[in-house]
């Protein structure tokens, strides 16, 4: 259940993943109750990494999808370098 705002952006992200070269696409979302989340879409990817994919409430931070861990390892270089004063 969402707002019309939160569906039109979910909407827009999964068009995004599914048009995008990389096939993937983040977007924050929150729920009722204010919590921040983050959404992760990605396309294209192999069964075997579903298959042994983390399911999203067991205590694993790290997906087992290639795709989510290079994104966030990127996501982590670049927030890494933004902390280096000048």
């Amino acid at each position: 259940m969402a707002d019309r705002s939160g569906l039109r952006q979910l909407a827009e992200a999964l068009k995004n993943a599914a048009n995008s070269a990389v096939g993937m696409e983040t977007l924050r979302l929150f729920a009722a109750d204010g919590h921040e989340y983050e959404v992760m879409i990605t396309c294209d990817v192999a069964e075997d990494e579903w298959q042994t994919t983390a399911l999203p409430y067991t205590k694993s931070q790290v997906p087992g999808v290639r795709s989510i861990q290079d994104y966030l390892a990127v996501k982590k270089e670049l927030d890494d370098d933004r902390a280096i004063p000048s």
